[in-house]
């Protein structure tokens, strides 16, 4: 260890579209067995297309991929 903590290595996906299909089953799953916790509320945030990030289809921060620099 070092002064930043132990070290993670990384899982590389040797391609953006399977790295994609991984994360749609992960984030489908993730979504059906939700409610295994017992969530008091579920927030959903979602980015639109202009960059805003929205939460619970309500803007929480205008331009928000360009101010990450996502853009």
């Amino acid at each position: 260890m070092g002064k930043r903590g132990a070290k993670t290595q990384l899982f590389r996906y040797k391609s953006s579209e399977l790295a994609k299909q991984a994360h749609d089953v992960m984030y489908d799953s993730w979504e059906r067995n939700t409610y295994l916790l017992k969530p008091e509320k579920i927030f959903h945030t979602f980015v639109s297309d202009p960059g805003d990030l929205l939460l619970n289809n309500q803007c929480i921060c205008k331009n928000w991929s360009q101010k990450n620099g996502f853009d």
